[in-house]
């Protein structure tokens, strides 16, 4: 089950970062995005294709954000996340 969690997560990732126009180069690529992703955050498996790819970026999103940016702008991105 897990390498089968694992595959989905690498393709959905290939997704992002193909439709993703990476102007800055952060703490963490697009190229290393698999390889951090896949260690940090929970694997789901939803028969919802879409629910599923919209949980995993969640994930990847908040996880990134929370650990690569400066403290206030990771602060200020919960705060604002608090509201939704």
């Amino acid at each position: 089950m897990l390498p089968d969690l694992l595959k989905k997560l690498d393709q959905y990732i290939e997704i992002f970062t193909r439709e993703d126009e990476e102007l800055y180069v952060q703490e963490i690529s697009n190229r290393e995005a698999y390889a951090y992703l896949s260690s940090e955050i929970p694997l789901i498996d939803c028969p919802d294709q879409e629910i599923e790819r919209t949980e995993l970026l969640l994930q990847g999103t908040e996880k990134l954000l929370t650990e690569c940016l400066p403290r206030d702008i990771s602060r200020t991105y919960n705060c604002a996340a608090a509201f939704l």
